[in-house]
């Protein structure tokens, strides 16, 4: 998204740009597709069909932008932010499940070792030696 904003500020057509993105970053390649079926006028829905679901926000914001008239640059940086920001909040939130799946295996190991090594030599140590 971040390239794709520099490019639009450099004077690029969109389409220019969609085949640019397509034939520079391998996992885009579909873009490519996308940019043939706009030269040729068909609708935008209908020409982004190929495209794979995560290049989504790039239709959403490259379509509003055509629709409305507004800066794609623009568009496309606050949507890339807007990834970055939901990626770190999908990173934290698979972190904290994780800690809580660990605490019950944690817990069955260390809790037997805890009472084996530290409670049981404590009890024993209590009693009175009888001889």
């Amino acid at each position: 998204m971040d390239l794709g904003a520099s490019l639009m500020d450099s004077g690029l057509p969109m389409t220019t740009l969609l085949e640019s993105m397509g034939r520079c970053i391998p996992q885009c390649s579909a873009l490519r597709t996308v940019a043939r079926c706009l030269e040729m006028n068909m609708e935008w829905d209908k020409a982004w069909e190929p495209a794979p679901a995560w290049l989504a926000p790039l239709q959403r914001s490259l379509g509003f932008a055509q629709a409305t008239g507004a800066p794609a640059s623009a568009l496309l940086r606050n949507t890339a932010q807007l990834q970055r920001r939901q990626r770190v909040q999908h990173v934290a939130r698979c972190g904290a499940q994780f800690a809580t799946k660990l605490v019950l295996p944690l817990g069955a190991c260390a809790l037997p070792a805890f009472i084996a090594l530290g409670v049981v030599p404590l009890i024993i140590a209590l009693f009175p030696h009888f001889g």
